[in-house]
C-alpha cells in the first residue's frame, strides 16, 4: 500500500548538510507560524443547550473581545460580571441573530470613557437581540454619546437596564421609511439625565415602550424629550411610563414628517404619566394617534396638538397644574 504525499515535506536525503539545516529552519519556522495562525482562530463551542456562553474576563478590552468571540449565528448567550469596563471604542456587533446580553444590574457598568464615542453599544442589522440588566454611563465631555444604537435591526429587547449622563440612553432608526419593521419592546428601564433624548425611535414600527422611569431630559444645548418617535413611526405603543424633568421640551413627542412616505400613524399612547416638563404630550403632523388615560402634572402645556396632525383621539387624559 502506497503512503499518501504529505502536504508539506522537504527530501533531506537530497540535501548537503548545509541545506539540511536550512530545510530544518524552515520547516520550524512554517510549524510555529501555523500554530500562533491556530491560537488566534476561534472557534465557538456550542453547549448541551445548543448555545454559545460567553463571559469576558474583569479588565478585558470588551469591545474587541466581543467583536471577536459573538458568532453572527446564535443562539449565544454572553454573560457580562459585576464590574466597571471603561469603553474608549463603541462595542460594534454586525448582523447577529439570537444574541442575550445579561449583566448584573447596576454593579456592571460600561462606561464612555473617550469623549469621541458615539455609542457604548452599536447594532447594526442584528435580529432578535436582547440586552437586559446592564448599566450605561454617558461622560460629562462628550456631548454626542448614545448608550445603545440600533441601526436596520428587528426584534431587540432592552430590559431592566439603567443608563445615567448620555446625550441619548436609547436610539432605534430603521433607515429610511418603509424600511424593515422594528418588533422592539423597551421595558422596565431607568433613565436619568439624558442631555437630549431618553428614548428616540426613528422610522420605527410595531414596537413597544412600557414601563420605563425616565426623569431629566436636560436640553442642555436644544429641546429635550424623553420619548421621541420621530418620522414614520407606526404602531408604536407608548405605555404606563414614567416621563419627568423635560423642562426645555416635551416628555413625549410623535413628530411626524408631512409627506405620506414619512407620516407617523397609528400610535398609541396610553396610561404615561408626564411631570414637571415644558409639555406633557406635543403631536406634530402625526395620523390616528390615540391618547388614553394620560396623567400630566406640572406642565406648562399638558397636551399640544399642531402642524396639520390628523385624526388625534384623546380619551380619559388629566392634565393638574
Amino acid at each position: 500500500m502506497q503512503r499518501a504525499a504529505p502536504i508539506i515535506g522537504v527530501c533531506m536525503n537530497c540535501c548537503t548538510p548545509r541545506h539540511r539545516d536550512w530545510a530544518s529552519l524552515y520547516l520550524a519556522v512554517l510549524l510555529s507560524a501555523l500554530c500562533l495562525l491556530a491560537s488566534c482562530l476561534y472557534f465557538p463551542q456550542r453547549g448541551p443547550d445548543g448555545k454559545v456562553h460567553l463571559s469576558p474576563p474583569a479588565g478585558a478590552d470588551l469591545a474587541s473581545w466581543l467583536a471577536f468571540r459573538v458568532p453572527s449565528q446564535g443562539p449565544t448567550e454572553v454573560r457580562l460580571g459585576p464590574g466597571a469596563w471603561r469603553l474608549t471604542k463603541s462595542i460594534v456587533l454586525l448582523g447577529v441573530e439570537d444574541l442575550t446580553i445579561t449583566g448584573q444590574g447596576p454593579s456592571t457598568r460600561l462606561i464612555v470613557a473617550d469623549k469621541h464615542m458615539d455609542a457604548v453599544l452599536l447594532l447594526k442589522g442584528a435580529r432578535r437581540v436582547t440586552i437586559q440588566d446592564v448599566t450605561f454611563e454617558g461622560l460629562a465631555a462628550n456631548k454626542g454619546d448614545k448608550g445603545i444604537r440600533l441601526e436596520r435591526c428587528q426584534k431587540v429587547s432592552i430590559k431592566g437596564c439603567r443608563f445615567q449622563g448620555l446625550q441619548t440612553a436609547i436610539y432605534f432608526i430603521a433607515g429610511e421609511a418603509g424600511g424593515p419593521p422594528g418588533n422592539h419592546l423597551v421595558k422596565n428601564n431607568l433613565i436619568t439625565d439624558s442631555k437630549d433624548f431618553g428614548i428616540l425611535l426613528w422610522n420605527s414600527q410595531d414596537s413597544i415602550i412600557k414601563g420605563n422611569k425616565i426623569n431629566g431630559a436636560l436640553g442642555l444645548k436644544y429641546p429635550a424629550h424623553c420619548i421621541y418617535l420621530k418620522d414614520s413611526c407606526r404602531r408604536i405603543l407608548v405605555q404606563d411610563n414614567l416621563c419627568t424633568g423635560s423642562v426645555n421640551g416635551a416628555a413625549i413627542v410623535i413628530h411626524s414628517g408631512h409627506q405620506p412616505h414619512n407620516q407617523a400613524r397609528d400610535n398609541r399612547i396610553i396610561g404615561n404619566t408626564c411631570r414637571d416638563s415644558k409639555v406633557g404630550i406635543t403631536i406634530s403632523a402625526g395620523v390616528g394617534a390615540w391618547l388614553k388615560n394620560n396623567l400630566i402634572v406640572g406642565c406648562k402645556t399638558g397636551i399640544l396638538l399642531r402642524d396639520k396632525e390628523s385624526g388625534t383621539r384623546l380619551e380619559g387624559n388629566r392634565v393638574l397644574k
